[in-house]
């Protein structure tokens, strides 16, 4: 589901838990997260969803196509987006879950004429992550120095049979 204004609280409150913060940079407060993510709600460039496991709401993902002043630009396509994800229960972590989102909602972005490849870059550190990543059909491409410290750059392309 596309992540409307009136989830922005749940996924504020997300953001808090430990399991989230330790990789994510994200404001502590509600106005100044309630500015930076109405503007990213808004974008025409960004497609916030929230994942539901059944009827519950458990976590939040992504995807924004790589724009012209982005860390990426120089490497990718236009036909490339980036995604991210994070499960906001934390006892839902390290079961499956999220590389089973990632992969179900990766295919599905891969389906579209205007996108060819999709990247993620979780800190270098988030082994986790990683693994997940690689899990869901990512493969890892390059470690890069980004805005936001040291990543390790994955790729998902599209297939053709």
């Amino acid at each position: 589901h596309r992540l409307r204004l009136q989830w922005q609280m749940k996924f504020f409150q997300w953001l808090q838990k430990p399991q989230i913060m330790a990789w994510w940079d994200s404001e502590s407060n509600w106005e100044e997260f309630e500015k930076r993510h109405l503007d990213m709600i808004m974008s025409p460039l960004v497609f916030p969803h929230i994942v539901y496991k059944d009827e519950t709401p458990i976590g939040f993902i992504n995807y924004w196509f790589v724009e012209e002043d982005s860390d990426f630009k120089p490497y990718f396509q236009r036909n490339t987006v980036g995604t991210d994800q994070c499960i906001g229960i934390p006892e839902l972590v390290g079961k499956g879950i999220g590389t089973e989102f990632i992969r179900q909602f990766t295919h599905e972005l891969l389906l579209k004429p205007d996108i060819g490849l999709v990247i993620t870059d979780p800190d270098l550190q988030n082994v986790n992550a990683i693994r997940a990543y690689e899990k869901a059909g990512f493969i890892k491409s390059k470690i890069m120095n980004t805005s936001e410290g040291k990543i390790q750059l994955l790729e998902k392309k599209r297939f053709f049979i």
